[in-house]
């Protein structure tokens, strides 16, 4: 019978949840992670402008139904 290597590993749950300090960033490129560029910035604003008013036109056709 030939012998099998059974390997133990712990949950997920009890792995450190802090990051090792000598793991960096770094992108495909070699460049580092930079944040979002201005046109998605204004991009994201936008959407989340046009949601909300979405959303307050919704209640005042709701709030004027009763």
């Amino acid at each position: 019978m030939a012998k099998m290597k059974i390997e133990i590993r712990k949950p997920q749950h009890m792995a450190p949840k802090e990051k090792p300090q000598h793991v960096v960033k770094v992108s495909v490129n070699g460049e580092p992670e930079r944040g979002l560029s201005g046109f998605f910035k204004l991009l994201l604003l936008t959407s989340y402008a046009l949601c909300g008013v979405a959303i307050w036109f919704v209640a005042q056709f709701f709030l004027k139904q009763q």
